[in-house]
């Protein structure tokens, strides 16, 4: 069992596992808001622009460890703002802690209200099976930050169509740091109730 962990562990990898952390703390906080029409809501993981497309905004969800200085913008699409609502980029800062949550006790609850087979679904789209992953992470910092031009970012705003057109990849790198000194006073469950 413990090599099926460690085999399932590296297909679904660190960085993986963080983001997908983040993510289920933004849903955790959504269905506790609106309940079970939250996961409707969690486009991510079927490939939608924005890791969640509320109503009243769009929340692309990035987490870093601790030890991370950048977090990683993936194409042009994820800071686009591309519905006439607000986009707010929401950074999460993990460190594996004693005391921390793991994944799988994460799920438990939202798996509670939801029901199992909608969020499972979710989950293998993203491909996290059922095997446990045991690290504890715990939220060092968390913060948002108002898409409104105000940080530098690849998107159809900043790229000429035909320049986009002619791009088959780009990911880049945002500063932790630099991202902090834009954060949106609103704490990030404010921002998530804000968008539900």
């Amino acid at each position: 069992r413990a090599r099926y962990r460690a085999i399932a562990g590296n297909r679904f990898g660190r960085g993986r596992r963080l983001g997908l952390f983040a993510e289920l703390l933004v849903l955790e906080q959504a269905v506790a808001i609106s309940g079970s029409d939250a996961l409707k809501h969690w486009t991510g993981p079927s490939g939608g622009s924005h890791d969640f497309e509320f109503p009243r905004a769009c929340l692309e969800v990035k987490a870093a460890g601790a030890e991370s200085a950048n977090i990683t913008i993936h194409g042009f699409a994820q800071l686009d703002q591309d519905r006439d609502v607000p986009l707010d980029l929401m950074v999460y800062i993990l460190a594996e802690s004693a005391g921390g949550r793991t994944i799988g006790e994460l799920i438990s609850p939202i798996e509670a209200e939801l029901g199992s087979g909608a969020l499972q679904v979710h989950l293998a789209m993203l491909g996290y099976g059922t095997s446990t992953l045991d690290d504890r992470l715990s939220v060092i910092d968390s913060f948002a930050v108002r898409i409104d031009g105000s940080i530098p970012a690849l998107s159809s705003f900043t790229v000429a169509a035909g320049v986009r057109d002619q791009i088959r990849r780009v990911d880049y790198d945002l500063s932790v740091a630099d991202l902090s000194l834009l954060k949106d006073a609103r704490s990030t469950p404010a921002v998530v109730s804000g968008a539900a």
